[in-house]
């Protein structure tokens, strides 16, 4: 847990210093001593406030120590404006799951803790370690690059269970009835337009009545007296 903290702050610095009587007032009305708790079990506790923007930092490596068997984790505001509602909307917009108090008067002092975030580490009523600051976590690999050949694995695995055999068959069935209904449609409309309008080759009517012996008519009519019985 120390190693985590050591690995997560700006500086630190290992001691062995008493810590006394370090009574707390949590946003609950609770009050405990720290030193008393950490008689049988490790006690974290950060010093913050909730404008600190570099305080939000040390939060996940603080989330993952809480989770810890044997360990309780405290945060402590150090300044006189963070009412409780401030810090009600700090817990929930950071998911803070462990309790949340202010800093009793000379504490600050007696650990000389003048920069934030401050994280203190007591055991058996020992103050043993200081970190001061916060490195910001760096972003999950996983979350950079695309899926494994594994991960690639596994979701065409999920894919083939989804699609059995069965399901794949009707699929293959639906799609070549709506293939035949698009290929009927078009066979008509290639049949209709392969019917054309062209009646050139039909004579029109007056020209297929005047025909040669018509005209031959109506030349000797004009041209000849016509002979007397």
């Amino acid at each position: 847990m120390v190693e985590e903290l050591s690995s997560r702050v700006l500086s630190h610095r290992r001691i062995n210093v008493s810590a006394g009587s370090m009574q707390v007032t949590l946003m609950n009305g609770s009050v405990v001593d720290l030193a008393a708790l950490s008689l049988d079990k490790t006690v974290v506790v950060e010093f913050f406030y909730t404008q600190c923007s570099g305080c939000r930092d040390i939060l996940p490596a603080l989330r993952r120590i809480s989770a810890m068997s044997g360990t309780l984790v405290v945060s402590l505001t150090v300044s006189p404006y963070d009412d409780h509602a401030a810090l009600s909307a700090y817990i929930r917009e950071n998911n803070v799951t462990w309790p949340v108090g202010r800093t009793p008067p000379g504490i600050l002092q007696k650990l000389n803790i003048s920069s934030y975030p401050t994280v203190v580490v007591l055991s058996n009523g020992v103050v043993i370690f200081i970190g001061i600051g916060a490195k910001p976590e760096e972003p999950n690999p996983e979350d950079m690059f695309p899926p494994t050949a594994d991960g690639l694995s596994g979701l065409l695995g999920a894919i083939a269970e989804l699609y059995t055999p069965a399901m794949l068959i009707t699929l293959g069935l639906l799609l070549s009835a709506v293939a035949l209904l698009i290929g009927g449609g078009h066979a008509e409309e290639e049949a209709e337009a392969s019917i054309t309008s062209d009646t050139t080759a039909l004579p029109a009517f007056n020209d297929s009545i005047r025909g040669y012996y018509s005209e031959a008519v109506s030349l000797y009519t004009h041209d000849e007296e016509q002979p007397t019985l």
